[in-house]
């Protein structure tokens, strides 16, 4: 089922004599201009649904207070606009279905984790929660949050079992993150770039990129730096890690300094330099 038959499901169950939903909000903590899984989702969402629909991305962590167009990395017809809760230490749902009645929001879907996202009353018009679960089982703040939303859709089918299980009332779906395999290197310019950067034509690179923001490492960079110096001891041709560690965090507009010294970790793992 698709993100969009799924809201209109929602929407035609909710108000059956409203006509087809029009204005389309994606609601994250990702800016359309950021780095990541979450940007990239929401980005491909929007220029899909740009045809049919008028899309307004709402940045939990932006300060615009008004729609503005001509973003960063996305079309310019899609409108962006913060939510006014940056300094929030809860984003508190009574806050969004206000923006929603502002900009004449007809539904709206949201892509982040929702421990800090307060379900303080129900949404005012049809929502998604497209959700992205850490942990085994629902928790407790995730559950509490989702209270709110009229569906939700899971990444994994383990997720939408147990979310199905927690809020059995609610409208549960499976739609993983997609993959746009229009965008690719051409051996062309895998060549150029191998020249560019001193790297064997032969070689082994694996990449490792992740968001450098976690203190407590919850990204697993220690145990990253440990594989790959137990991979480079057995393998015995010629192999290069190209690490993307990224401190931009691009909503709020500012340089954050790195979490964790990425460079010293693989260094103490063993990987040859």
């Amino acid at each position: 089922m698709s993100l969009l038959r799924l809201a209109l499901v929602v929407a035609s169950a909710t108000a059956a004599k409203k006509p087809p939903p029009k204005r389309v909000a994606l609601v994250s903590f990702a800016a359309p201009w950021d780095y990541g899984p979450y940007a990239h989702q929401l980005r491909e969402l929007a220029e899909h649904w740009l045809s049919t629909h008028h899309v307004v991305w709402i940045g939990l962590s932006g300060t615009v207070d008004r729609i503005q167009y001509g973003a960063p990395k996305i079309s310019p017809l899609v409108g962006y606009r913060g939510a006014g809760m940056s300094k929030d230490p809860v984003k508190k749902v009574s806050k969004l279905n206000r923006i929603f009645e502002k900009e004449k929001i007809d539904f709206a879907i949201t892509l982040c984790d929702l421990n800090n996202v307060g379900g303080d009353e129900a949404f005012v018009i049809p929502t998604i929660a497209w959700f992205p679960s850490h942990t085994g089982e629902l928790d407790l703040a995730s559950a509490h949050a989702l209270r709110a939303y009229d569906a939700v859709a899971a990444l994994s089918p383990s997720d939408a079992r147990s979310i199905g299980r927690e809020l059995p009332s609610k409208r549960v779906a499976r739609i993983p993150h997609v993959v746009d395999g229009r965008k690719h290197v051409s051996i062309d310019d895998r060549v150029a770039l191998r020249k560019k950067w001193k790297v064997p034509l032969d070689a082994f690179v694996p990449v490792m990129s992740f968001g450098n923001y976690a203190s407590d490492d919850r990204k697993g960079v220690d145990v990253a730096a440990l594989a790959y110096s137990d991979f480079c001891r057995s393998y015995q041709q010629p192999s290069y890690l190209y690490i993307r560690a990224v401190t931009i965090n691009a909503s709020i507009g500012h340089r954050m300094a790195a979490s964790l010294p990425v460079e010293s970790m693989f260094r103490a793992a063993g990987v040859p330099a």
